[in-house]
């Protein structure tokens, strides 16, 4: 079975540093240590393996599904002087033990970038899998209801030597979001057609699928309390971070959400 989504990012100029801010931000956050077993779930371009390793973190494994996207991670990373480890598998059949990860990363845009949200919900599943016991899910989602009450159909953005459009579609049920986006410029034409979904989640959902697998202590933070994000996607709609933890035995389960940031 292919994976549901994969990465559509580049070597951005700046990557590494906003990924750096990235991580920085996470680690700014109680509960890390720098031997923790971390897995980065649609690692892309490596650029958050790279910055963990950066602090101190050795034991960091990025996954994506696509060959090529390994390869030229494991390509970059070598020249840049890093030694991360990089696995192409699906992120729905990860080839790791139960409970093994004390942390797992979803972020980028693997989290709701599937042919349905039952692979968004066997996704979570199978982190859960993975997780150690009381072991932390850092997982990015689009705020659903900012896109649904801030949806314009079209927009273009200038480029040098060119153009970026946008043309999105919201479905009746404001459930999902269709996205065709086209690159052009002046040399080449169009260099970019590319056409992907976006299901659109709430809190309140999304709180309610991570109970129901189990997961415990849910947080909500917007990026502008961290980090800002990368200039080719700071026109794109905000996005939620959000934590929380694996389940711990029978009878040792405490769970509370906590909001910060937009309401």
């Amino acid at each position: 079975m292919k994976s549901p989504a994969r990465f559509r990012g580049a070597y951005a100029a700046d990557s590494d540093t906003w990924h750096l801010a990235e991580i920085d931000y996470i680690l700014c956050q109680p509960n890390h240590d720098p031997s923790d077993r971390i897995l980065d779930l649609g690692c892309g371009d490596g650029g958050r393996v790279r910055a963990l390793a950066l602090r101190g973190y050795k034991n960091v494994v990025g996954v994506d599904s696509l060959p090529a996207i390994v390869g030229t991670t494991r390509q970059h990373s070598q020249k840049k002087g890093f030694q991360g480890r990089f696995v192409q598998a699906d992120p729905l059949h990860c080839p790791f033990p139960d409970h093994y990860f004390d942390e797992i990363l979803i972020l980028g845009d693997l989290f709701g970038h599937s042919s349905s949200p039952i692979h968004d919900t066997e996704l979570l599943n199978e982190a859960e899998r993975m997780l150690r016991a009381g072991g932390t899910l850092w997982l990015s989602m689009v705020d659903g209801e900012w896109v649904r009450t801030h949806y314009q159909p079209d927009g273009v953005e200038p480029l040098a030597g060119g153009f970026l459009c946008r043309h999105r579609t919201l479905s009746p049920d404001g459930s999902r979001l269709t996205t065709r986006t086209i690159v052009a410029d002046q040399e080449h034409g169009v260099a970019t057609d590319q056409v992907f979904t976006e299901w659109l989640y709430e809190p309140k959902t999304l709180t309610n699928t991570l109970h129901q697998l189990g997961f415990e202590t849910i947080s909500y933070r917007t990026p502008q309390l961290g980090f800002v994000p990368q200039p080719h996607i700071r026109s794109m709609p905000p996005r939620y971070l959000v934590r929380c933890s694996a389940p711990f035995p029978v009878g040792k389960t405490v769970r509370r959400v906590e909001m910060s940031g937009r309401q």
